[in-house]
């Protein structure tokens, strides 16, 4: 029989022993200490320099020394003048009263288990490590290969959302996630020293750059740089500053595409490029660039660079100089041959749109009013001729009996065809009322034509060389059916029109528009001078909108709080009416009248009235046919 038993070592009473009351005793110290274990302090590696009381127990920390050492873990027990140590056995549970805490013995050696006392009692938690321990700087530790975050649907009072919060003291303070490799911080997101949200990134976890940054008063994107100066800015250096875009179906360089910002030193030149990644930045590369530099106007170059000093020089380029405005060339003609004009014309008042074909001859006009007009001739389907308008085909309008040639103030002098007009005679289209009356046909007998010459070919020719016409005279006909009782306007063969002519006018107007205020933003360049990246700091005057909070309405006109009860504010910007004047071409009347005749429709009544003397005549027994 073994003398100490198997899980506690308590010593038996063997049945020839003396002074059995030993070994009784010793078991009852050993039960004594291990029964409820609970240990002043767990971190001690040495006794303490004062002896405590009868029955005190300490667990011995790593690193023992003194009269504990070599006992790291044990249960050490101070009994009648002396240390007594208890080796634990796995699974044993201790309570420190030092650090109010469960402890569990097991092959790690002793560790907490759950929560403190002290945690347990303010329902606050100090530190808390899943699967690794945490300390005072990182009081949540997690190890794991995911972490899972779902809305509450098991207490009953979750809303269906999941909301993350990130509270930082001051302004000045950081606020969101690191991303590392190695215990080597890659990757910063959220607010890092100031408000404004940023990305940043870092190749060694000391050196790092923003890579994007949302302006917190103006929501603005930069990218590159942390003072966006627009809703989305993008900074870099070189050439490689920019947005590109590729079709991942392509499979080469050419389906790769950059709209970039280059400063070119040599020439103190900044420019906006499109570049085809396939051909690079040469000439060949550029498909289009947007240029500006100190000394001369903005160039517009396609296919190409846009040159300075020599417009000619690419094959199709576009000048905004003052004199000139926008001019397009194609040098494989003549200098000066098919260009586009787009400038300001004091003749004109206004700014027009002209194409010129040959030493800059202007022949199409398009005005700032959108109203177009030739200044030259045009050809429609074929070349023009002597006349402003030459057209290969028929010219016909949009709408079927809608429009007419020409207007009252704006006449045809002369109406050259082969053929007469056809007129709609058709009978479907009519309803027919009867033939000439006599009251009709009395009073074209009161019409008499005329002989006349036009006053306007008097002013051009003379009264001598003014060629003489045949016609009737409007008046006349209007005097005869009123003669006769008949009102002329009721006849579509007599015609009033009012004399119009066109004026500038001014008119005003009341427009709403964004109210603005002026501002300074900050943006920072690294341009290379003299091989040297150099940090240049510009501040642009611009313009930017003034926007305030409003409360979000719902449909019913209820306002919309977030998960925490607050209202959601969205940014408006505020506007304002004001009343501008511009001068437009109007028609104006001139309260003068123009009288016409439809002369087919006189000719018809002439004829119906020498018909209805004949038939009179012939019915008195004059002039009958044989």
């Amino acid at each position: 029989m073994p003398n100490d038993t198997d899980r506690l070592a308590l010593p038996y009473i063997l049945a020839d022993q003396a002074q059995k009351h030993v070994s009784h005793n010793e078991a009852l110290v050993r039960l004594d200490a291990i029964v409820q274990l609970s240990v002043l302090q767990d971190d001690l590696t040495a006794p303490p320099a004062e002896p405590p009381a009868d029955g005190a127990r300490y667990i011995v920390a790593s690193g023992a020394s003194g009269a504990w050492s070599g006992q790291t873990g044990t249960v050490a027990v101070w009994q009648d003048g002396a240390w007594m140590h208890l080796a634990p056995q796995i699974g044993w549970r201790c309570w420190s009263e030092a650090d109010s805490a469960l402890l569990v013995y097991g092959d790690a050696g002793w560790v907490p288990v759950g929560l403190s006392a002290a945690d347990l009692g303010s329902g606050a938690v100090q530190t808390f490590g899943v699967n690794t321990t945490a300390d005072d700087f990182n009081r949540l530790a997690v190890k794991t290969s995911a972490v899972l975050i779902s809305h509450d649907d098991v207490s009953g009072s979750g809303n269906g959302s999941v909301l993350g919060t990130f509270n930082k003291e001051a302004e000045s303070d950081d606020s969101g996630f690191a991303f590392q490799t190695g215990w080597s911080t890659r990757a910063l997101m959220g607010l890092y020293g100031d408000d404004d949200f940023r990305i940043k990134v870092s190749p060694d976890g000391t050196n790092f750059a923003d890579a994007l940054v949302i302006d917190k008063d103006t929501g603005w994107i930069g990218i590159g740089t942390d003072s966006p100066s627009a809703s989305l800015s993008i900074s870099g250096v070189g050439g490689f500053a920019g947005l590109a875009i590729e079709d991942v179906n392509g499979g080469t360089a050419n389906a790769k595409w950059l709209l970039t910002s280059y400063h070119n030193p040599a020439t103190s030149s900044d420019a906006l490029r499109v570049v085809n990644l396939g051909t690079g930045f040469g000439t060949g590369g550029v498909i289009a660039e947007f240029r500006k530099t100190a000394s001369a106007s903005p160039r517009i170059g396609f296919g190409g660079f846009a040159d300075d000093t020599s417009l000619l020089s690419i094959a199709n380029n576009l000048n905004l100089s003052a004199a000139d405005g926008v001019k397009s060339y194609n040098s494989a003609v003549s200098p000066g041959a098919y260009s586009t004009f787009l400038a300001t014309v004091t003749a004109t008042a206004g700014q027009r749109m002209y194409s010129g074909r040959g030493n800059g001859t202007e022949t199409f006009y398009v005005m700032g009013d959108g109203s177009a007009y030739l200044a030259g001739r045009l050809g429609v389907g074929t070349v023009p001729g002597a006349e402003a308008i030459r057209a290969q085909g028929a010219i016909a309008h949009a709408s079927d009996n809608a429009y007419s040639f020409g207007t009252a103030a704006l006449r045809a002098s002369v109406v050259y065809a082969a053929t007469g007009t056809i007129n709609t005679s058709d009978a479907a289209e009519k309803i027919l009322r009867s033939a000439p009356t006599a009251a009709e046909l009395r009073a074209w007998a009161r019409v008499r034509p005329a002989v006349f010459q036009w006053k306007n070919a008097i002013d051009a020719k003379g009264t001598d060389n003014a060629r003489l016409h045949l016609g009737y005279i409007a008046q006349d006909v209007a005097d005869a059916f009123r003669a006769e009782g008949l009102d002329p306007e009721r006849y579509a063969l007599f015609c009033t029109d009012a004399v119009v002519e066109r004026r500038a006018v001014s008119r005003t107007r009341a427009v709403t528009r964004p109210v603005t205020r002026p501002t300074t933003r900050r943006r920072e360049d690294i341009v290379i001078r003299e091989g040297v990246p150099v940090l240049v700091v510009h501040e642009d005057m611009m313009e930017e909108p003034v926007v305030r909070e409003m409360p979000v309405l719902d449909e019913a006109g209820e306002a919309v709080l977030d998960p925490a009860g607050c209202a959601v504010t969205y940014p408006v910007p505020e506007t304002e009416t004001v009343e501008i004047t511009e001068t437009v071409d109007v028609e104006v009347a001139t309260g003068e009248t123009r009288y016409g005749l439809r002369y087919d429709q006189c000719l018809v009544l002439e004829a119906a009235y020498l018909r209805w003397r004949i038939e009179a005549l012939e019915a008195a027994g004059h002039g009958a046919p044989a």
